[in-house]
């Protein structure tokens, strides 16, 4: 074998063959293998629970929205209170949900804080997404009513005895 100028490699002796990679070359296929690596991680992890959590956000709110009027309207009838004659602009209501959505999750989160105003006043609290679970503290007449509920295999809101 020649030697060529500028040729950094020794010649091969014995008639022995050598495997040579450079080190750019040792670059170059580490960043082949771990740019992808470190895409998928991102991409099944972060980007994929942000999608689940954009399209389950709106059932969550409805939800949280039904936890609070529907006690409302319960406590109003333990109270001996028809609410199907209350005028409409005094029924129970949801003026507001604010959830503490998580920011850059890599997976779906399993309890979320939530916040708001009814017109009955403030309710705070979380809801535990895999029991269907609401705990929370909910203003009526400026006295706050610790809550508990969950929803029901029939999905119906199934209130804590102690809720009352």
């Amino acid at each position: 074998m020649a030697n060529y100028p500028g040729q950094s490699r020794r010649p091969v002796e014995n008639n022995e063959s050598r495997f040579v990679i450079s080190g750019a070359m040792k670059f170059y296929l580490a960043l082949f293998i771990i740019v992808p690596a470190i895409l998928y991680a991102i991409k099944i992890g972060p980007v994929d629970a942000t999608a689940q959590w954009k399209q389950q956000a709106p059932l969550i709110s409805d939800q949280i929205s039904d936890f609070v009027k529907q006690y409302q309207i319960k406590y109003r009838e333990k109270q001996g209170i028809d609410v199907s004659k209350i005028e409409a602009h005094f029924q129970p209501d949801v003026k507001s949900v604010v959830m503490d959505e998580p920011i850059m999750p890599l997976r779906m989160p399993e309890v979320i804080s939530f916040q708001g105003r009814s017109t009955d006043g403030f309710y705070k609290g979380t809801y535990h997404l895999n029991e269907k679970r609401f705990e929370g503290s909910i203003d009526i007449n400026q006295t706050p009513h610790n809550v508990k509920a969950r929803i029901g295999n029939d999905g119906k809101m199934v209130y804590d005895a102690s809720s009352f």
